[in-house]
């Protein structure tokens, strides 16, 4: 954890240059001296985008997943069929199932599967809708089921009644 601190206040502080060694700071004439980073750069820690064709294109600036530390972060799934880019139905159920299966694909695209998922948001339009959504959600992740909140939203983008965002690690 102190070497993430560490990243993040050499960020801060403006590194420009790294060797295997050292980092050099930018734009403080009182702080002129090398930084030790070879505690710090580690393959492990790069970020790495996620994308499949299995899965819908974004519909705005984001990426379907990023992985970093071992962590994988998807973005918020609706029931958008990847090959037509439109809501798969107008059921929950069926929504549902199609946003979890956007999910699958993204996370065995990294290299993990649904087991491997820790923590789910899923935002609702609608609250009555809970247990139906929970009974297709609960076809999904058998065994030790991740982490979730479920939350009721105002909207959802392309007027869908459900989307989940996941955490999957290593």
């Amino acid at each position: 954890m102190k070497y993430l601190f560490l990243s993040f206040l050499l960020g801060l502080l403006g590194v420009v240059a790294c060797s295997p060694r050292t980092a050099q700071i930018e734009g403080n004439a009182e702080v002129s001296k090398s930084i030790d980073t070879s505690v710090i750069i580690s393959p492990s820690t790069e970020r790495r985008i996620i994308y499949t064709e299995k899965a819908p294109k974004p519909v705005g600036p984001y990426s379907q997943a990023i992985f970093k530390n071992n962590t994988l972060y998807v973005a918020g799934q609706l029931g958008i069929d990847p090959k037509t880019g439109l809501l798969v139905g107008d059921s929950i159920d069926v929504q549902t199932r199609q946003a979890l299966e956007n999910i699958k694909v993204i996370v065995e695209e990294a290299g993990l599967r649904l087991s491997d998922v820790v923590q789910t948001t899923v935002y609702l339009k609608n609250i009555n809708d809970f247990n139906k959504m929970n009974k297709v959600y609960a076809t999904y992740f058998g065994g030790i089921s991740p982490a979730r909140a479920t939350i009721e939203v105002a909207a959802i983008p392309l007027k869908a009644k459900v989307e989940i965002v996941a955490v999957a690690a290593k």
